[in-house]
C-alpha cells in the first residue's frame, strides 16, 4: 500500500463516519404523514399552486411508486420559495 492508498482510504472512513450522523440528523427530521387539507400556499396563489402541481406530476408522475403529488412536491416547492431570503444568505 503506498501513502496515496492509504489517504484514499482514510478519507473515505472520516466520510462515512461525518456523513452517517449528518445524514441520519437531517432524515430525522423528515416526517411523512397525511396530506393535510387545511394546508394554504404562503407565497404562491392558488393559480400558481395548481400549475405548480400539475407540472410537478409530469416530471414525476405516478407508476408503481408515488408521484410528486404524493410528495407534496407544490408544498415543499411553496416552502423553498417562502424562506429564500433566509437560505440565499
Amino acid at each position: 500500500m503506498d501513502r496515496r492508498q492509504a489517504l484514499r482510504r482514510v478519507a473515505m472512513i472520516l466520510g462515512g463516519s461525518i456523513s452517517a450522523p449528518t445524514t441520519a440528523a437531517f432524515l430525522s427530521g423528515c416526517s411523512v404523514g397525511p396530506k393535510s387539507d387545511k394546508w394554504q400556499p404562503m407565497t404562491l396563489s392558488a393559480q400558481e399552486n395548481e400549475l405548480v402541481s400539475v407540472i410537478a406530476e409530469l416530471i414525476i408522475p405516478e407508476t408503481d411508486t408515488p408521484g410528486a403529488g404524493a410528495a407534496r412536491v407544490n408544498e415543499f416547492i411553496d416552502l423553498i420559495l417562502s424562506h429564500r431570503s433566509r437560505i440565499l444568505k
